[in-house]
């Protein structure tokens, strides 16, 4: 007899593996895996007609919560496809009813309440990226890993900022992404990793393609940034204005704020803003069957949708496994070619 495929969950608390206890009572998993600057997220929700999740099997607020999914029989008889998503920590646990049921929500465990919410005021001077990621990274138990041309500043201030805030906005003005996973704090170039090989192929018409949806936006689209920026031989402030070959046709010129001290910085901030800014132009959201796979950060390539075909990066993989099945929604913007 053939093999139906199907997806299993495994769940840890507080170290005990709970998952044969608890499985005849979840009604649903969600994994949202994120590209940049968002903690990963799991929330899981149990049917409690026996009232165990709101007593004795009750999850506590700051209580560690790891889960994987197993897709059985996914690619053949016998194959088995495993998502580890990681530890979380239980951040909200609701309660309702009729008919009674609990939903844990949690967030990766690494990015620590401290790096998330604990606000910090000091400064750096005469600094690399690089440097201020380890600082930061070394101060919550983080290895740091850093992908892509470094950067150097005389003097930056974090101002009543959480740490994960500040690098966040800092890595967004000069270019780079940020994430926290697998006990390490990722640092990487948004444009070198915009140009990495497609991880995987979606073809219209496959069956494994439940649903898509694909959106162009015009406003807040720029077809070119402009930075002041000082001269030191004119002694004088001047603009560097970055059009580049692929940018939109139509759009305001972005206008950054504030005076960068050379003409490199001027280049390199203009071009990041300007990405920042376009990101969002063309994006799209797939539905497909589960995939183990399929994770933030990753590229795709599309074909069969016409306008829409090429290389997209996947910001988010949100997957989802239920009485309904096994599936992953992935949210996905267009590669920014500059």
């Amino acid at each position: 007899m053939e093999k139906v495929r199907r997806a299993e969950i495994g769940l840890t608390y507080e170290g005990k593996d709970i998952t044969r206890e608890v499985s005849p009572y979840v009604k649903s998993l969600v994994y949202r895996d994120f590209a940049h600057g968002k903690a990963d997220a799991l929330e899981v929700v149990f049917e409690d007609r026996d009232r165990l999740f709101q007593g004795p099997w009750m999850m506590e607020r700051g209580g560690r919560l790891s889960a994987e999914i197993r897709a059985l029989d996914w690619f053949g008889p016998g194959g088995v496809q495993t998502l580890r998503c990681g530890m979380f920590t239980v951040d909200e646990v609701e309660f309702s009813g009729p008919p009674d049921e609990v939903r844990v929500k949690a967030v990766s465990a690494l990015t620590t309440t401290a790096l998330r919410l604990e606000k910090r005021t000091r400064a750096w001077e005469n600094v690399s990226l690089r440097t201020i990621a380890q600082d930061i990274a070394s101060g919550h138990g983080l290895q740091l890993f850093f992908e892509g041309e470094d950067v150097t500043f005389k003097r930056v201030d974090q101002r009543e900022e959480s740490d994960l805030s500040f690098l966040k906005r800092l890595c967004e003005a000069h270019g780079f992404q940020v994430k926290v996973a697998e006990e390490k704090l990722i640092l990487y170039e948004g444009k070198s990793f915009d140009g990495k090989a497609p991880a995987f192929k979606v073809s219209r018409g496959v069956s494994w393609i439940i649903s898509y949806s694909f959106r162009g936006k015009s406003f807040e689209v720029y077809r070119a940034c402009e930075v002041r920026y000082w001269d030191p031989e004119t002694k004088s402030e001047k603009v560097y204005r970055f059009e580049p070959e692929g940018a939109p046709k139509v759009g305001h010129v972005l206008k950054v704020n504030g005076r960068v001290e050379s003409l490199a910085e001027a280049e390199r901030r203009a071009r990041a803003e300007l990405r920042r800014k376009n990101r969002v132009e063309l994006s799209g959201e797939v539905v497909m069957v589960g995939y183990p796979g399929i994770l933030g950060g990753l590229n795709i390539e599309l074909s069969g949708f016409g306008a829409y075909d090429g290389v997209w990066v996947v910001e988010e993989a949100e997957h989802r496994v239920s009485s309904s099945g096994y599936t992953v929604r992935v949210k996905i913007r267009k590669v920014v070619p500059y």
